[in-house]
């Protein structure tokens, strides 16, 4: 995550170009499973079933590795104090952009949200909670970097001159 302040404008950009990166080597393996019985030099002693096996497991992996990419969006959030809005910018891979906004007396907290990974590691999520109950995050994917995702929210905390 990276937080700039830009005078009158404060943003907050989170890109997970490395998910990126990982969704894309299971698409490219897996168009290369797809090709394979088809233009393989062995093509024609491989066995009808070693040819569906290698169609499915590289659709399978290209499922997997869209799926990936889909479900890590790039966010960018602009504190505006001059305009007195807030507008975050969600937006996936080969998607459209969701678009959140509010006022920023309308923030009522800049949260710093901890749960448990699948082996039970901490991990920290940074989101802004609104008084009308609206929840926006301002990155898709957690971090383990407790002290950075603290870091952030003070950041934010200090140009919003609250301490929520």
């Amino acid at each position: 995550m990276r937080v700039t302040d830009r005078g009158t404008t404060l943003v907050v950009e989170d890109t997970p170009g490395c998910l990126w990166i990982f969704g894309a080597w299971f698409v490219v393996g897996g168009v290369i499973a797809l090709l394979m019985p088809f233009v393989a030099s062995n093509r024609d002693v491989v066995p009808g079933w070693g040819k569906v096996l290698a169609v499915l497991l590289g659709a399978a992996s290209v499922v997997v590795g869209v799926v990936a990419i889909r479900r890590s969006p790039t966010t960018r959030a602009e504190f505006d104090a001059a305009g007195n809005r807030v507008r975050v910018r969600i937006r996936t891979p080969f998607g459209q952009a969701r678009i959140e906004e509010a006022s920023l007396a309308d923030i009522g907290a800049v949260q710093v949200l901890p749960s448990r990974d699948g082996d039970g590691a901490e991990q920290y999520s940074l989101r802004l909670l609104l008084r009308d109950g609206r929840e926006i995050p301002l990155h898709a994917q957690p971090s383990y970097a407790k002290q950075s995702i603290e870091r952030d929210a003070a950041r934010i905390r200090e140009y919003l001159g609250s301490t929520g």
